[in-house]
């Protein structure tokens, strides 16, 4: 326990509900190189001023390192959905992906998997350098008929750092 309270996820989220993560890695799903992802031009559009390529991509489930926990089942899923970038710079500044339709088996029949996440970018400084990183993700999973959504906002971004230093006498 922590501060008086579990840290083990299996105790703290109610059975049949989804655990939350993945907005910081959710990128790799769709350009690690493994997955052999179909990249294909969507259109073209403006938003705050700035020209956005936007990109439909499909990964499917052969391929895929998306993989539903539930249980101690590992149940992989395909997915696709569309990347925004600055058409300047390259740089992604929104991210949405769907899951393809998945099951699990539970007591003799399929029961429904799916997952939507859409992630929106913008640069932030720590410690004097800039990085792009989420600002806000919005995530809803489907488990049988139970739809969970969690909506969350990252900021003040901080770099956390010790310094120290040893020194020696040269007294005996």
């Amino acid at each position: 326990k922590v501060n008086g309270k579990t840290t083990d996820l299996d105790k703290q989220v109610k059975r049949g509900y989804f655990i939350f993560s993945g907005e910081f890695g959710a990128l790799q799903w769709v350009f690690n190189p493994k997955t052999i992802p179909e990249f294909e031009w969507d259109h073209g559009e403006v938003s705050e001023g700035k020209r956005l390529c936007v990109f439909r991509y499909r990964t499917p489930e052969a391929n895929t390192n998306f993989v539903f926990y539930s249980d101690g089942d590992k149940t992989p899923a395909g997915h696709h959905g569309l990347v925004l970038a600055d058409c300047d710079t390259g740089m992604a500044v929104r991210f949405h992906l769907e899951t393809d339709p998945a099951a699990v088996r539970r007591r003799g029949r399929d029961v429904p998997l799916g997952y939507e996440l859409d992630v929106r970018y913008a640069p932030a400084t720590i410690a004097g350098q800039e990085f792009l990183l989420p600002q806000v993700a919005e995530e809803t999973s489907l488990f049988n008929t139970r739809l969970t959504k969690a909506e969350v906002r990252f900021q003040q971004y901080r770099k956390y750092d010790t310094n120290s230093t040893i020194t020696f006498d040269d007294r005996q």
